[in-house]
C-alpha cells in the first residue's frame, strides 16, 4: 500500500468526526479520482446533457457524506460506494426523464468498456438496472462485482481486496456475469 493510498485510508476512517480539516483534505485526496470516475461514465453513458461530470460528483459526494459512521473500510470501499451512488443517480435521472416523456426517445448506454459484456451494443440504462436487479438476486456477488468493476472502474485486484475474496474468484464471476448480462440484455 502506498503511502497515498494509507494516508487516505486514514482519512476515510476518520471522516465520521466534525473534524472539517479531514473532510476538506480527504475531498481534495480523492475528488481527482472521483472526477475521473464521473467523466468515464459521462463517455460511457451519455444519458443527460443537463449534468456534469462535478455535478455528478458533487451529488455523489454529498449523498455519500455522513453516510458510513462506521468509517469507510479503505479507498476502494469508498471508491466502490461512490461508484454505486453514481450509477443510481444516472438511472434515477433515466427514469425521471423516461416518466417525463411517457417513455420516448430514452438515451442508450454503450457497455463497450465492460470487456465485452456487449461489445457495441447500446443498452437503455434502465434496462441495465433491471438485468442487474436480476443478476443480484441470481448471485448478489457477481451483480456487486459488475457495480465495481463497471461503474467504479476497479481492477481485478481491487476488487477482490474489497470483497475480501481471491482475485481468481473475480474473474471467473466476471465472466459467469458477464455472460449473464449479455442474454438479458440480448446481445450477441
Amino acid at each position: 500500500m502506498s503511502n497515498e493510498d494509507e494516508d487516505i485510508s486514514w482519512l476515510l476512517s476518520e471522516a465520521d468526526r466534525e473534524d472539517p480539516k479531514i473532510k476538506e483534505r480527504l475531498w481534495a485526496a480523492l475528488y481527482p479520482t472521483l472526477q475521473e470516475m464521473a467523466q468515464r461514465e459521462m463517455r460511457r453513458s451519455p444519458l443527460d446533457e443537463s449534468i456534469q461530470p462535478g455535478g455528478l460528483v458533487g451529488e455523489a459526494y454529498m449523498r455519500m457524506a455522513g453516510s458510513n459512521k462506521d468509517g469507510w473500510e479503505g479507498r476502494a470501499h469508498f471508491l466502490g460506494t461512490a461508484a454505486s451512488i453514481m450509477r443510481h443517480i444516472l438511472v434515477d435521472r433515466a427514469r425521471k426523464r423516461a416518466a417525463d416523456k411517457r417513455g420516448g426517445q430514452r438515451k442508450r448506454l454503450t457497455l463497450e468498456a465492460a470487456e465485452g459484456v456487449a461489445e457495441d451494443a447500446h443498452v437503455d440504462v434502465q434496462e441495465l438496472d433491471e438485468a442487474l436487479k436480476q443478476l443480484a438476486k441470481r448471485n448478489a456477488r457477481q451483480a456487486r462485482i459488475v457495480e465495481l468493476r463497471f461503474f467504479g472502474g476497479l481492477d481485478v485486484e481491487e476488487t477482490a481486496q474489497l470483497m475480501h475474496i481471491s482475485p481468481r474468484t473475480v474473474k471467473a464471476d466476471w465472466a459467469e456475469a458477464r455472460e449473464f448480462l449479455r442474454k438479458q440484455l440480448g446481445a450477441d
